[in-house]
């Protein structure tokens, strides 16, 4: 765990940080702040250990592609992924239930 600070108005409480992993994320991004509203859920679930998938939004091709091209160089499929596609896929992705998160 790590100490954060705590407002003297809340004198004598305390607070700490403790990053738990939940299983593997399932980050659906929508059509508006396309690439703000897939990264940084996806950036907070790699930071507290967790493998994620990202399904960004159809309605936004290049946003999706460029997002699958960068993650496939820069991680590892154990890590992150990205599925593309629009409806079918994203209800074929919400039918797993062993989804730790489920992030929209």
């Amino acid at each position: 765990p790590q100490d954060l600070p705590t407002p003297g108005l809340l004198f004598p409480a305390s607070a700490s940080l403790v990053p738990i992993p939940r299983g593997v994320s399932l980050v659906i991004a929508p059509f508006n702040f396309p690439l703000q509203l897939s990264l940084v859920p996806v950036a907070n679930s790699l930071a507290a250990g967790c493998p994620t998938v990202l399904k960004p939004s159809e309605l936004c091709p290049a946003v999706s592609t460029a997002l699958a091209a960068l993650f496939r160089k820069y991680f590892s499929p154990d890590a992150a992924l990205v599925v593309e596609g629009g409806v079918p896929e994203t209800t074929n992705l919400l039918s797993y239930d062993r989804w730790g998160t489920i992030l929209f």
